[in-house]
């Protein structure tokens, strides 16, 4: 059986397999409505990880950016209702994000309009100088309001480790420093490195942002592919480019 047959075969079984995963682990409580961040539950886009946190940096933006919005999807546990219901939450001690300095938000408490089971939070940050040099961390918790309890806290992702992922705590970093975006796979781009995410940015002709904004794995493949034979044709001149670390830069194993 040809390779591109084995694939067309094991991919969908994966996929289904990681989505059933994703969906019996979660236990969602009888009784009393309770709210959770979304994309802890659901992912994000088809190829993501299920999450609870995130990562903003201005570096994708021109020096003419200086706020986002980042909109946070939250979702009730229950079925819709006739009447609108509130979604408390609050910025959790520790966090170093400064309101009215690094972000905003329009309330303190968030609407669930009626006959509706998702509600955005859309919170404006601010490019500031101190993110230059740090990152700014914010912490929001889903808080017990009158329509609503917080019981889905977390689940266990390794019994060994201890390791959790919440789903009623929300962490964003927000810096003005070049990071590794989500759409960086390593089995396509390899090790991350900032000289090779400027390099595919100088090759492709895109920006951070657009490279960081896409959603679809061909477009993705088809980034790695062709930067990695920009990198063969350049060593077939005799112009081997290296990486940061002084090895030859490619791609991932999967564009070899």
């Amino acid at each position: 059986m040809k390779l591109k047959n084995i694939l067309k075969f094991i991919l969908p079984v994966v996929a289904f397999i990681m989505t059933s995963c994703s969906k019996e682990e979660i236990k969602f409580y009888d009784g009393t409505p309770n709210v959770y961040f979304y994309w802890s539950v659901e992912r994000e886009f088809s190829w993501a990880d299920l999450k609870d946190s995130t990562e903003i940096t201005f570096a994708y933006y021109s020096a003419r950016v200086t706020d986002t919005v980042y909109n946070i999807p939250i979702n009730v546990a229950a079925a819709p209702t006739d009447y609108d219901r509130v979604i408390n939450f609050e910025v959790l001690p520790g966090s170093n994000a400064v309101k009215g300095k690094h972000y905003d938000w329009n309330a303190d408490q968030l609407i669930l309009e009626a006959g509706k089971n998702q509600a955005i939070l859309p919170i404006t940050f601010h490019r500031t100088e101190d993110m230059a040099t740090d990152t700014i961390i914010m912490d929001i918790a889903l808080k017990d309001s009158k329509d609503f309890k917080v019981n889905m806290s977390s689940v266990v992702l390794d019994e060994v480790t201890g390791k959790k992922r919440n789903l009623t705590t929300w962490r964003i970093y927000v810096s003005d420093i070049v990071t590794k975006p989500g759409t960086w796979l390593d089995f396509l781009f390899g090790k991350f490195s900032l000289k090779k995410y400027k390099l595919i940015s100088e090759v492709l002709n895109i920006s951070y942002s657009d490279f960081a904004s896409v959603r679809d794995i061909p477009t993705v493949m088809g980034y790695a592919t062709i930067v990695q034979r920009y990198l063969n044709l350049q060593r077939q001149n005799g112009n081997i480019i290296y990486d940061e670390d002084g090895t030859e830069m490619t791609m991932g194993s999967y564009v070899q």
